[in-house]
């Protein structure tokens, strides 16, 4: 396998560039249905740069295994169990502040505001929403804003000094 040459904060810095688009995109398009596949693809990317930010700096390695993935769970399952526990705990914490969540759960059979959930239902986002007009597969429940903020809340949590100056 060849080395990888970057750093924990180079990919946080990229997954910044992602993030900013991705709220811009989510704020402006979230009624247009349209732009929903664009708009979580974006979500997906950002939060899988997240994910091997902290797999980079607490585990030394980008993948879970010797072959890359952009599959959120399992990216997110080769994560410290503290990590895991703390952007559980951060995704909670967003979750409570929206009552449009509870409301789902009374409208959506099986829906939950688990971290996990949100995570395996958007696991394979990232490839099957850039190729969906490859598929007869119509769009899958995906909602990973909560776990992209809570990523990112516990990266600056850890290293305030990558917050950005804007």
């Amino acid at each position: 396998m060849a080395k990888i040459i970057t750093s924990p904060r180079k990919i946080f810095d990229h997954a910044e560039s992602f993030n900013k688009v991705y709220n811009l995109s989510a704020s402006h398009g979230r009624h247009d249905e349209s732009l929903m596949f664009p708009i979580a693809s974006l979500g997906a990317f950002t939060l899988e740069l997240y994910f091997k930010c902290l797999l980079l700096e607490q585990i030394g390695r980008l993948n879970p295994g010797e072959k890359m993935t952009h599959n959120l769970v399992e990216l997110f399952n080769a994560l410290p169990d503290e990590t895991k526990l703390t952007i559980s705990r951060y995704s909670d914490e967003f979750v409570s502040r929206d009552p449009d969540y509870e409301a789902m759960k009374q409208v959506i059979p099986g829906f939950s505001t688990s971290v996990e959930y949100f995570i395996e239902s958007g696991q394979n986002a990232f490839e099957e929403f850039r190729y969906l007009y490859e598929s007869d597969a119509t769009s899958p429940m995906y909602i990973m804003g909560t776990v992209v903020w809570a990523a990112r809340k516990y990266i600056l949590e850890l290293h305030p000094e990558w917050a950005s100056k804007e």
